[in-house]
């Protein structure tokens, strides 16, 4: 209930009402406050920059065509193992300081820029590590719009301590004092922000470090069972990097590379732009592409929109795939969270140097087991599967490994951005219990400085940008078929959640058994309106006094069943032979619109036995 307001209160605010209307009829007529502002300084700390700054892998992990990772490169810092650089990477950096050591002096350089419209006279800087204050100074010098300057002060290292702030402000009064703060982690990554020497947007420091905080909250959003905190790694900007335009990643990268030939940042994210959509389009992609700085995957890569060779029976469209998470930074760079995988690595590998790309996702059971089911939960003994994968060629004249089941050799020429192969990868047969265990195919063995290790596993040699990451089962039994796709990243999911010895993947189908009710007959469905539709359907063939009821069902979508599953509507009595219902009551009316859907029934019968659905398409243009 909102608060009453006071007698007295009343009478002012009716004595003010002419005063009030007067303001607001003129209001409209009054240019824009930033038009008829006075002039006004505006200062804006742009970055903090720490010294000595710390190396990292940047630029000197390397892979070779079967994409084992190793640390390489011009430095002297660095020793060259030959053939034990694959799994001995420590001794490849034993003379390289990663880390800071206690009592460490360290000198803050804040970066002070006006972006106000008159120079700014006297300026005063207080320094903070968790709220402590550990430096101050002023400075008696005019700063002009546009230009900035620097103040530093020194500190000596504390593991324990949390944050650096740095406070500034104008004798003469700014227009606004919002900017006038700066914080970041003391344990954060280091960014390097390549921008325009000019940019023609006076505040684009200031959006630049807006995406950085963004990005910051992202990671401390990413709340799991597996990170209950929150994900540790933070990110702060340590220098901007201006270059004359236009300019390429090589230039950037010919910038960071210090004398030693190593790179004393831990990322560094290129705009090369500063105007227009482009820079819009750049800002919005910048928590995804710090990311990837991390070592992070872009996990759009593993969604698939089809081919040819594959396509639903009922349709003829190809089996396509989406991501089953999507709402994360690494898929949908303006997520609020990054995804469990991404927050597990960067909290286990805290504190380490960034450099590697993807080398968490080596970590997949010893033991993948695919369990083919019917609706009732059973397994489907005998169900054929073939399992395509993506970015590989399977060899011209393979040769086959193992019996049931058996798996191809797949060309390793470096490619692996080669579309889902035409041929299965994995042939074999589901057990009398629906089963069939993903066989372990050979690797070229590797270890990482974060401590991962890809041996063999039902992948093969992963690459770092996952792009082996996906692959496609084809489920054959009789005269059914079914698709499912399997990401890599899922199976990483639950090793970090515990399971690291055995998963298994129930592959849920349609179908049904001989010992179940039988099917519905002369299915039909039809649409009533956009997104109303009437479902009609008659009994079994053999009628049975045991059928308790039907149960309907929907599907939208062409992604494979793992990520788009038959979903239950509703139960309806043995006496019910159609229905109409509005689909809007159970999905999103976007998705009723851009995807096809699927309505169908089965038989209820006792003991809530069910049959296999049977279905009509709907599509778009019925």
């Amino acid at each position: 209930m909102p608060a009453r307001m006071s007698y007295h209160a009343l009478r002012s605010s009716v004595r003010h009402l002419p005063l009030l209307l007067l303001l607001a009829c003129t209001a409209c007529q009054v240019p824009p406050r930033a038009a008829s502002a006075p002039a006004a300084s505006d200062l804006t700390i742009t970055h903090i920059e720490f010294t000595p700054k710390l190396p990292s892998l940047h630029g000197n992990v390397q892979t070779d065509r079967y994409a084992r990772p190793y640390i390489a490169g011009g430095s002297p810092k660095l020793t060259p193992l030959g053939s034990r650089r694959y799994l001995y990477p420590a001794e490849a950096v034993g003379d390289v300081e990663f880390a800071y050591k206690p009592d460490e002096e360290l000198t803050f350089t804040a970066h002070i820029k006006n972006v106000g419209s008159a120079p700014a006279e006297t300026l005063h800087v207080r320094w903070y590590v968790d709220d402590e204050l550990v430096g101050r100074q002023s400075l008696a010098q005019t700063l002009s719009p546009g230009e900035t300057i620097t103040m530093s002060t020194s500190w000596r290292w504390d593991p324990a301590c949390k944050h650096v702030t740095c406070r500034v402000l104008a004798v003469d009064g700014e227009r606004r004092l919002t900017n006038n703060v700066a914080t970041d982690a003391l344990h954060a990554a280091a960014l390097m922000i390549a921008l325009p020497t000019t940019p023609e947007d006076a505040h684009l420091e200031e959006r630049v470090r807006a995406r950085v905080a963004a990005t910051n909250d992202a990671l401390a959003n990413s709340v799991y069972s597996t990170a209950p905190d929150g994900c540790r790694a933070r990110v702060r900007i340590d220098r901007f990097l201006y270059l004359e335009q236009p300019f390429t990643r090589d230039d950037v990268i010919t910038r960071l590379i210090a004398d030693d030939g190593l790179r004393y940042d831990q990322g560094c994210v290129i705009l090369g732009d500063a105007a227009g959509d482009a820079l819009d389009r750049a800002l919005r992609e910048l928590p995804r592409q710090i990311g990837r700085e991390l070592g992070l995957v872009v996990w759009t890569m593993l969604d698939h929109t089809g081919s040819p060779q594959h396509v639903w029976p009922d349709t003829g469209t190809p089996v396509t795939h989406r991501s089953r998470n999507r709402a994360q930074v690494m898929y949908d760079p303006n997520a609020d969270r990054f995804g469990e995988v991404d927050t597990a690595y960067l909290n286990s590998t805290f504190g380490k140097p960034r450099g590697y790309t993807g080398d968490f996702l080596y970590r997949v059971q010893d033991d993948i087991l695919l369990r083919v089911t019917d609706i009732n939960g059973r397994g489907v003994p005998g169900a054929r599967l073939q399992i395509f994968q993506s970015g590989t060629r399977v060899e011209p004249d393979p040769r086959k490994r193992g019996s049931n089941p058996t798996y191809f050799e797949v060309l390793e020429n470096g490619d692996f951005d080669a579309p889902l192969s035409t041929q299965p990868v994995i042939v074999g047969h589901a057990d009398r219990f629906g089963v069939m265990r993903l066989p372990d195919r050979p690797t070229e063995a590797a270890r990482t400085l974060n401590g991962f290790h890809r041996r063999p596993n039902a992948f093969g040699n992963i690459d770092p940008a996952g792009r082996r990451g996906l692959m496609l089962v084809r489920v054959s039994h009789q005269d059914d078929v079914a698709y499912f796709w399997l990401e890599l990243r899922e199976f990483v999911a639950e090793w970090y959640r515990g399971n690291r010895a055995q998963v298994v993947v129930p592959l849920h189908t349609p179908w049904s058994s001989e010992h179940a009710p039988r099917p519905s007959t002369d299915v039909h469905a039809r649409r009533l309106a956009p997104t109303r539709v009437r479902l009609a359907w008659s009994p079994p063939a053999v009628p049975s006094s045991s059928i308790t009821g039907y149960r309907v069902y929907i599907r939208v979508g062409d992604d494979g069943l793992l990520t788009e599953p038959w979903q239950p509507l509703m139960t309806v009595s043995a006496a019910h032979e159609e229905i109409t219902l509005d689909l809007s009551d159970h999905l999103p009316t976007e998705d009723l619109s851009r995807f096809p859907v699927r309505i169908g029934v089965s038989t209820v019968g006792s003991h809530d036995e069910q049959s296999a659905i049977v279905w009509q398409a709907l599509h778009r243009s019925d």
